[in-house]
């Protein structure tokens, strides 16, 4: 049999605009029958419509009334009918039919003839039930007898074949489902999750396999791809959780990469479009994260390490595990931000950049951890304090400087992570506030004039505020004094109330006597300068004096 090839022939007349002209009716047999009942016939069936024919001989085609494809299909109805049985199969393969051919005729009954491979259909104006004269044509030319409903509007079989699915006749392009070849869709896996039961969908492109999922309880694992434009993504699922490599790429070309692990991202790799590393960080345990950002030149704009990362093919070298690695780390306005280095996943020192955003801390690490002094310049490059490590904890003094950075305003002294003692200064050096720590308890105070007189002391403790934060409140005996080093007053408290209160004039006579409930005044007793009394007062709870009888 000589090889056969798939072809629809349009007339080569400009089709007509009407929805039903022959034209049209042959684009509806192309998609509603040739691909099916070649494939049921094993055999490649062209069809062609002579419209120009069809049209001058028949006024209802003429008229767009109608294609004429219920007569000019006939063939194909009685082509579907042998090819159900096999010997039916054998009869078309034996006749080796190739086309049919469609045209109009002026004469009052038309014809169905079958010469060369050809079987020619034509079509007459209001013949009446053409089909009866085709039919017995049709079999006398095949030799053979047709099992079929006489009238084709009346044989719902046919109509049924019709409105099947066309094959999928691609070897690229398609999916299976349960074996079964289907048309190609992107969805198919999303699909199949639609009912309940176990599913197994391929889906190939271009020849590529994108979709290999097993559905199981609605649940997908296998792999997909997701697509939007040139955007494409593919992936694994386990379960409906993602496990395993994630790519994404825009137009064929690779922008990431992740690994996942039952659902969580263990680690992602970000490209730039020339390929070259743009970010790249891991998930350890703990919780632990490391990472590293690259501009497209290859610049350090962001780096963390750890130990955890010795085996990371990527982080291994940037990260100090083949000697200790010096990295000049830039940000947003392309200036030094820090330099860092590294060795075995730990930080061993940091400078500070000149980026007017720069990290202004220089110190030193031992075991990932600051040890030594650390020194944090202002943007100006002013020194704005030191403070001092052990192996990450502040041990020692941490001392801040005016804005000229040159005279010191503030200290803290810390052994082991605890402070001991906070002192500030005024510009002129002589201590402006003595806090010292007897663990963390209890904090004695001591306040001066610039000169460096006392002007007030006292003891506070740990004690609950307003709105129940935790804060510092005076406790006991708190004195003050003149500039002269005389005695300004005494007050005492507990746990940050006030009891009762002594004043004097700086010459030493007593000023006022004071008394308090529950921090309220309650009594005031005030005294001239000279040692009279000048009021005796008591006090109602809502401060009014009370009434003397």
């Amino acid at each position: 049999m000589p090889r056969l090839v798939v072809a629809l022939f349009l007339s080569s007349t400009v089709a007509l605009a009407g929805s039903n002209s022959p034209e049209n009716a042959l684009a509806r047999t192309k998609e509603d029958v040739l691909l099916k009942l070649n494939l049921l016939c094993g055999a490649t069936f062209t069809v062609r419509y002579d419209g120009d024919s069809l049209r001058q001989h028949n006024k209802d085609i003429g008229w767009d009334q109608t294609g004429g494809d219920l007569e000019c299909n006939e063939p194909l109805r009685y082509l579907w009918s042998l090819c159900g049985t096999e010997t039916g199969k054998a009869v078309v393969r034996r006749s080796e039919v190739r086309e049919v051919v469609c045209k109009g005729t002026s004469a009052a009954v038309g014809s169905l003839t079958f010469k060369a491979g050809v079987v020619t259909v034509e079509r007459a104006y209001e013949e009446p039930t053409p089909f009866k004269r085709a039919r017995t044509q049709f079999e006398a030319a095949f030799k053979t007898k047709l099992m079929l409903e006489e009238d084709p509007y009346s044989d719902d079989a046919w109509r049924k074949f019709q409105q099947l699915p066309n094959p999928v006749t691609s070897t690229t392009d398609y999916c299976l489902v349960d074996d079964v070849k289907k048309e190609f869709n992107w969805y198919a896996a999303d699909r199949a999750t639609e009912n309940a039961g176990a599913k197994k969908v391929k889906c190939f492109s271009a020849g590529t396999l994108v979709i290999d999922v097993t559905v199981k309880d609605r649940k997908k694992t296998g792999l997909i791809t997701q697509v939007r434009d040139a955007w494409r993504r593919r992936y694994t699922l386990k379960d409906n959780q993602e496990d395993g490599l994630d790519e994404v790429r825009e137009g064929g070309v690779l922008l990431s990469t992740s690994m996942f692990k039952a659902g969580q991202r263990v680690w992602e790799k970000e490209l730039h479009p020339n390929g070259a590393l743009k970010r790249y960080w891991r998930q350890y345990p703990k919780p632990l994260q490391v990472s590293l950002d690259l501009r497209d030149d290859g610049k350090v704009t962001n780096i963390s390490c750890a130990p955890d990362a010795k085996d990371d093919e990527v982080l291994r070298t940037w990260c100090g595990f083949a000697g200790e690695k010096t990295l000049e780390v830039y940000d947003g306005t392309k200036k030094l931000n820090r330099t860092v280095s590294y060795r075995d996943g730990l930080l061993t020192k940091q400078v500070a950049g000149d980026s007017t955003y720069a990290t202004r801390s220089t110190l030193s690490y031992v075991e990932g951890k600051p040890d030594g002094e650390e020194r944090r310049t202002r943007q100006d490059g002013t020194l704005e304090l030191t403070v001092t490590w052990k192996r990450g904890v502040q041990h020692g003094l941490e001392k801040h400087y005016s804005d000229d950075g040159k005279k010191l305003v503030e200290e803290f002294d810390f052994r082991d992570g605890e402070l001991l003692r906070h002192t500030t200064f005024f510009l002129n050096g002589n201590k402006k506030l003595d806090d010292v720590r007897d663990g963390p308890k209890l904090s004695v105070r001591t306040e001066y004039f610039d000169l460096g007189a006392v002007s007030r002391k006292g003891t506070w403790i740990p004690c609950e505020r307003r709105y129940g934060r935790e804060s510092w409140c005076e406790d006991g005996l708190h004195t003050s004094f003149f500039e002269s080093g005389k005695k300004r007053a005494e007050e005492s408290f507990t746990q940050g109330k006030k009891v009762s209160a002594k004043r004097w004039y700086e010459t030493g006579v007593l000023q006022a006597v004071e008394t308090y409930e529950k921090d309220r005044l309650s009594a005031n007793t005030t005294y001239f300068s000279d040692g009279g009394v000048a009021s005796d007062d008591a006090f109602e709870a809502d401060g009014s004096r009370k009434l003397k009888r």
